[in-house]
């Protein structure tokens, strides 16, 4: 370990290694990112964050929830997901807007790398989809939290890339009512 993070509070130092960490999986694919690039722009050794996360597998999970958790602070109860989506979040921009350390480019650049996958559909499954099931509930839960949480990444990824036209222009409230009612239709009819 170099002198520097020696220096620091172990708390302080992880967090400049997630840091240097998030901005190498957001400019990198996961297979083009390296703990020894990530550990130099944190100005540590990289037998230092091998001993703290363990593998680049176990720092790329602690990354997503890192940026969960930044963008998503107030991420509600289970029991009260739904109705977050359905009500505040989407009228304050929610998953539709674009602000800081996105956790759909770091999810959409490193897709195409078993290694990162098996963290990802790991981290959706426990932080999204188990969550908006709970709070669904009733016949068919699981299915239409799939559901749900399809049509929200699917539009969070076109307005995102590619643009959704239909709504450029739109007041926030306009676009909340608007995922409100393809929430509601498919959590009825499934």
């Amino acid at each position: 370990m170099s002198g520097k993070a020696a220096e620091l509070p172990a708390a302080t130092t992880r967090e400049r290694v997630i840091d240097a960490a998030i901005g190498q999986f957001l400019r990198l694919p996961y297979n083009k990112a390296t703990l020894r690039s990530i550990a130099r722009e944190a100005g540590v050794d990289v037998a230092y964050v091998h001993r703290l996360f363990g593998s680049k597998q176990a720092l790329f999970g602690e990354v997503l929830s890192a940026v969960f958790r930044r963008e998503a602070p107030v991420w509600p109860p289970e029991a009260d997901i739904l109705e977050s989506v359905l009500v505040s979040r989407w009228q304050n921009g929610g998953m539709l807007s674009v602000e800081g350390a996105d956790p759909i480019d770091l999810l959409i650049h490193s897709l195409g790398t078993p290694e990162a996958e098996a963290v990802i559909v790991e981290f959706i499954r426990s932080h999204m989809l188990d969550p908006l099931e709970a709070s669904v509930g009733g016949d068919e839960a699981g299915a239409k939290a799939e559901k749900v949480f399809a049509f929200l990444l699917g539009a969070r990824i076109m307005r995102r890339f590619i643009g959704l036209k239909s709504l450029e222009g739109r007041a926030p409230q306009e676009v909340g009512e608007w995922v409100a009612r393809t929430v509601r239709a498919i959590c009825e009819k499934g």
